[in-house]
């Protein structure tokens, strides 16, 4: 699939908007990471006695939702983007001043 320069489709603007070498730099990182939890993950789920496909099968959980936030969240306009940014920013800033009063330790 060739997209053209002046391609006005969302897909079109969206593919020619953003940092292509970031982008599969990103996909490469996850794909090295899956690939060190299927090498790894089977010998520490017998040690702990569950199914030898435990940790794959949690982190492709993660990896799928987290692939399609990548995705929505590139896909968003500038303002919005830092808009969201920041809401995220202060949720996680009061998380964290409210944790001590949860009973957890930083």
């Amino acid at each position: 699939m060739v997209l053209a320069r002046d391609d006005t489709s969302v897909l079109g603007q969206w593919w020619w908007s953003i940092d292509r070498y970031s982008l599969f730099a990103i996909l490469i990182l996850m794909s090295i990471g899956v690939i060190l939890v299927f090498s790894a993950s089977p010998p520490v789920a017998k040690r702990i006695d569950v199914d030898d496909n435990f940790f794959i099968r949690k982190h492709l959980m993660f990896i799928l939702p987290s692939l399609l936030v990548l995705l929505a969240v590139s896909m968003l306009h500038l303002k919005y983007a830092v808009r969201f940014s920041l809401l995220l920013l202060t949720g996680a800033f009061f998380a964290l001043l409210l944790t001590p009063l949860l009973g957890y330790e930083i």
